[in-house]
């Protein structure tokens, strides 16, 4: 004696249904979607935390930042970051006695013998040269070159602030958004 029992119930059959497509690619995608919204929550975050680090405006920051979003055949969101010793015009530079301040990693930073003015003492009128501060390479008038801060952005962004907000905003949002789009699928 044999006695099969067989449970047909609607939303186990749509359950299930939902389940296949996961298994014929529709799982990728949602993944994929699931990565670029937490990828967008993750920038959203860690730009004003590495303006803050740097001293440097939020605009400049999102400027030197460019994404590469998931796809269904390549989930990974990435971040791009560029920007090599970032010039000090981008640090509210001013001129002092005998140099320029300026604020790199939001510190007062004198820099000797540098300049963004031309003329003499008491007729110095802003130079044509976009806001750039100068230094002369040598002991005479010419060349000049521009001087930098040292600061990299691509260094700053994995480092102090930024990078401990990387990280935990990637913990905080790329499991909790995957489980609440798996959750609306099933």
């Amino acid at each position: 004696m044999r006695i099969v029992v067989e449970i047909r119930d609607a939303s186990l059959q749509a359950f299930a249904a939902r389940l296949e497509q996961l298994a014929a690619g529709r799982g990728r995608a949602l993944l994929a979607q699931s990565l670029n919204q937490a990828g967008k929550g993750i920038r959203h975050q860690s730009v004003p935390a590495e303006a803050a680090q740097t001293g440097l405006p939020v605009g400049t920051i999102e400027r030197a930042q460019q994404t590469i979003e998931a796809t269904a055949s390549s989930l990974s969101f990435t971040i791009l970051a560029k920007g090599g010793n970032v010039r000090l015009k981008f640090f509210g530079p001013q001129e002092s006695g005998q140099g320029v301040v300026a604020h790199p990693w939001n510190k007062s930073t004198f820099y000797h013998r540098a300049f963004t003015m031309g003329g003499r003492p008491g007729s110095r009128v802003p130079l044509r040269f976009g806001g750039e501060v100068k230094m002369r390479a040598g002991s005479s008038r010419l060349p000049l070159k521009t001087v930098r801060s040292g600061l990299f952005i691509p260094d700053e962004m994995l480092s102090g602030r930024t990078g401990a907000t990387l990280n935990s905003a990637s913990d905080a949002l790329v499991v909790p958004i995957l489980l609440s789009r798996l959750g609306s699928l099933l």
